[in-house]
Formats: structure tokens, C-alpha cells, sequence
């Protein structure tokens, strides 16, 4: 569990430097006091780095807040990426942010987003850092970044916005809300830059496959236009996936239609180009010949389309939970790709939920956190295991990221109630009315054995 005496929520990881021994970097925000390598209290969100070793023991934490120490604005870390000894963090700030001791100012009032390159071995020192101006002239609008991929020797940054959104002299545009794209050097040059889709509301990211081409995948509500093509939402959300080439420009754009809500939540890409992407819905609907028959609560799937953009094939999971969009940000069903080409599905399931080995099996009234290795030719689950249960039906654990490195497999998630790893046990903090906030976690498994090592 983390360190903060209110809340926090845990949005990425990754792995330290491969010439270290081992261990991670998690990022997030928090609200009150975090008791990390050393405490600091919040003047209102404030963001988050912590180091740990293989052995989840805490290296180093860094704090991002407000200069203005009369302030209680909005800070937090989205998405971090590692290259050599630099770690690139993108993350959301309202008006300021101090990160890696230089501070940055942005031209509004509104969530803008930001990225800075941290110099690891010198205590998060910020070689230089850069906000996405919301500003240009009458107009003012604001960008919640979602997303950091590294592609290619660069980074991918991604993520929402609505009016304007600048980076540097690059100005994007959008009616409503809009998905951006700003490919960027590592030492903070922008390369090009992207704006996809109009919809009064849309969450989204856009994914750098190996061929410099993209994905975007994610959901949106009303209406919808990308690339000539118009959608209109029939239940509440419904599910998008798109091809980009390397000139962010649309190819290809689908909508899945079905009658309730559904929603594409992370996705990986393969060497060849190809995409699998994971997502919810609760109702019965048919894609493009594939037939999900879950219904009522929330029910998972996984989807898999080729470089040229044609699906593969469709994996329905009936009665596998897990789903928020909150904020603009994405908790819900994750996918992996191993460097050995192995597909990983990590998500949350009530007893009878079937990730297509069988039902899960009574785990406690809870819901539980899962993980099944996936065919990548068939989308057919090879194995899974439960890695959490809960004798309390309010705890609902929702991962947000995993990575496996040297041999450990590395999850991240929220709770609200005790959730047990193996035979330890996680509470989460509690207001000064005694009700649960959400916390969050970090386990680490050995894949060998799968036994909990932490």
C-alpha cells in the first residue's frame, strides 16, 4: 500500500534503468500526507514518483505541487517512460507546477498538461520541462494527458483536449473534444504533432506501433467524426479503434454500436503491427460478426486487428469487471506484451467471471484481480491466476498498469477495502468519518511460481 493518510491513486510504472538491480518507478497523485522517503503534506492534489527496489523496499520519492504555497491547485503524474538514466514524466497541473526543483507556469487557469525529463541520478533534477499552452488569443480551452510511449528513440505524448492545445508554436484546434498527438525528441523537441476525432466527450489514446504508424483506441459519448467518418453513439459510451499512418493522418475509423456502453481501455502492439486492444461493455452487442453475449454489470473483451486494420479475431469475457474513466484518466482492463511475444490480459472478476479458462471460482465476495496468458494467433486463454481476494464485497480492486522485468511480474491498482496478497493484507486509509478512501498498491509475483514475493 502507498503512504498517503487521504487518498491517492496510482496511474503508471515502470522499470528502472536495466543496468540497476532491478526494481521500479510508480507514479500518481495524492491528497493530505504522503509518508514516502520523507513526508510532505499537500496544499491540494498533489503528484507523485516513488522508486522501489526488486525487494519493494522505497529508493527515492519526488513531490510535484504548487510553487504558490497559498494555493491548492490540481498536480499529479500520468505516465512516466524510462531511456537510459532519464526519466520523462507527463502529467497535469493547474496554473503551476514545481517539479524536479525548476517551477512551471502555465498561461490559464485550466487543467493543462506538461513534460519534463528527470535526471535520475541526480535526485529527480529536471533537465528541462515544457507545458501545453491552453491560450491563444480570445480563445481558451484545457489538455489532460492520458498517455507517454517511447517510439522509435522518441516519445509518443497522448491524450484529450478541448478548443486549443499548443506545444511550442504548434497549435492543434478542435470544435469539441478532441484526441492529440505531439511526437516529441528527447530533449524536448517537437517532431510532429496530431489532432484526431470531435466528440462531446472522448477518451482516448494514440499508440506508435514499430512502422512509425499509429492506433487510437478508446470510447466516446454523442457523436463522433475522425478521417471523413462520422459516428453517433447508441448506448451511452461506444468503443473507437482507428489505423494512423506516420503522418497523422486517419486511414481507417470504426465505432462498435452496441446498444449499452463500450469501451476500449489499453491496448498493445505487436512487432508486425498489429493491435490487441482491451475494453468493457454490458450489454449484448455484435462487432463485425463477433457475438459478446455478457449482460448486466460489466463484462470484458479483448480484440485483435492486423497492421492493415482488419480484426482478427474477438474474445468475449462475461462477467470480467473493471472500468473507470475518470477524470479523463483510464482504470480498467490492461494488456502486456512480453519481449517474448506473450499476450498478458490483467483485470478485475467476480467469482463467476470467465477469462475463458472457466470461471474464476469462489475468491470471497469481493471482486478479484486476474491474469491470463492469451493465444495471440486465437485471442484462447492458455491459463490464469486469481492474485487477490476479499472477504468484503466494497473493496472492487481496479488495476491501472503491470510490467514484468527480469522475471518478476510487477502490478498497480485501487482499492477501497481489505484486499489480501497472498497472506498479506491491505487496508486502505480511512477520512476523519471513519469511511474508506481509495488507496493504492503495488505486488510484485514471480512468474516462475507465481508465488507473491512482496
Amino acid at each position: 500500500g502507498f503512504g498517503a493518510d487521504d487518498l491517492d491513486r496510482v496511474f503508471d510504472i515502470v522499470a528502472r534503468p536495466s543496468d540497476t538491480a532491478g526494481g521500479v518507478i510508480v507514479g500518481g497523485e495524492f491528497k493530505g500526507s504522503f509518508h514516502g522517503s520523507y513526508t510532505y503534506k499537500a496544499r491540494g492534489f498533489a503528484g507523485f514518483i516513488q522508486t522501489f527496489d526488486k525487494d519493494g523496499n522505497v529508493l527515492d520519492t519526488e513531490y510535484l505541487d504548487d510553487k504558490d504555497t497559498n494555493s491548492s491547485d490540481y498536480q499529479d503524474v500520468c505516465a512516466m517512460q524510462v531511456m537510459g538514466h532519464s526519466l520523462f514524466v507527463a502529467g497535469r497541473m493547474e496554473n503551476e507546477v514545481s517539479i524536479g526543483y525548476p517551477g512551471l507556469t502555465g498561461d490559464s487557469d485550466k487543467n493543462t498538461s506538461f513534460i519534463a525529463s528527470l535526471d535520475l541520478d541526480n535526485d529527480f533534477h529536471a533537465k528541462w520541462a515544457k507545458a501545453l499552452s491552453t491560450v491563444s488569443g480570445d480563445k481558451e480551452g484545457r489538455n489532460d494527458v492520458v498517455a507517454l510511449y517511447k517510439s522509435g528513440g522518441e516519445l509518443v505524448m497522448t491524450g484529450g483536449f478541448d478548443t486549443i492545445v499548443s506545444f511550442g508554436t504548434n497549435k492543434l484546434t478542435a470544435g469539441e473534444y478532441a484526441i492529440f498527438g505531439f511526437r516529441i525528441k528527447p530533449d524536448g523537441t517537437l517532431v510532429s504533432a496530431g489532432a484526431f476525432g470531435s466528440s462531446s466527450d472522448i477518451g482516448a489514446v494514440l499508440r506508435p506501433d514499430a512502422n512509425n504508424g499509429y492506433w487510437l483506441t478508446g470510447g466516446f459519448s454523442g457523436t463522433f467524426s475522425m478521417g471523413g467518418n462520422n459516428f453517433t453513439a447508441v448506448g451511452g459510451y461506444d468503443g473507437i479503434v482507428a489505423r494512423v499512418n506516420k503522418n497523422m493522418a486517419v486511414v481507417t475509423a470504426r465505432a462498435t454500436s452496441g446498444p449499452g456502453n463500450e469501451f476500449f481501455f489499453d491496448s498493445v502492439i505487436s512487432s508486425t503491427g498489429s493491435l490487441f486492444t482491451g475494453g468493457i461493455y454490458n450489454k449484448e452487442f455484435t462487432f463485425e460478426g463477433h457475438e459478446f453475449k455478457g449482460s448486466g454489470d460489466i463484462n470484458n473483451m479483448v480484440l485483435a486487428f492486423d497492421s492493415n486494420g482488419k480484426l482478427m479475431w474477438a474474445t468475449d469475457m462475461p462477467g470480467v469487471w473493471g472500468g473507470i474513466f475518470h477524470d479523463h484518466q483510464l482504470f480498467g482492463p490492461r494488456l502486456y506484451m512480453g519481449a517474448d511475444g506473450t499476450l498478458w490480459y490483467l483485470g478485475a472478476a467476480a467469482n463467476s467471471g470467465d477469462l475463458g479458462c472457466g470461471p474464476i471460482g469462489p475468491q470471497g465476495p469481493g471482486r478479484s484481480v486476474v491474469l491470463a496468458r492469451l493465444d495471440t494467433k486465437t485471442g484462447k486463454c492458455l491459463a490464469q491466476k486469481v492474485l487477490t481476494r476479499s472477504d468484503d464485497i466494497q473493496t472492487d480492486p481496479i488495476p491501472s498498469g503491470m510490467i514484468i522485468d527480469r522475471g518478476v511480474l510487477y502490478v498497480i491498482g485501487v482499492f477501497s477495502g481489505p484486499v489480501k496478497f497472498g497472506s498479506t493484507t491491505l487496508f486502505p486509509q480511512k477520512d476523519s468519518t471513519g469511511k474508506a478512501n481509495m488507496d493504492s498498491f503495488l505486488a510484485a509475483y514471480d512468474l516462475a511460481c507465481m508465488e507473491v514475493l512482496k
